[in-house]
């Protein structure tokens, strides 16, 4: 089995991410997930976060 790399985000790049999600840059959470290089749970967990990271930026 493959070692992943796990990266982690700052939350200026969360926001960016919802961002790009909101403006129809990625018309998915599977192409966001493709454009960041990182797992769909990921971008998953990070969407259901986007209130909290909004607030926190």
């Amino acid at each position: 089995r493959a070692m992943t790399l796990l990266r982690q985000f700052i939350l200026k790049e969360k926001v960016q991410l919802n961002n790009d999600g909101d403006d129809g840059y990625a018309s998915s959470e599977s192409n966001l997930a493709g454009i960041c290089n990182i797992s769909l749970g990921s971008i998953c967990n990070i969407l259901k976060r986007k209130e909290q990271d909004l607030h926190d930026y």
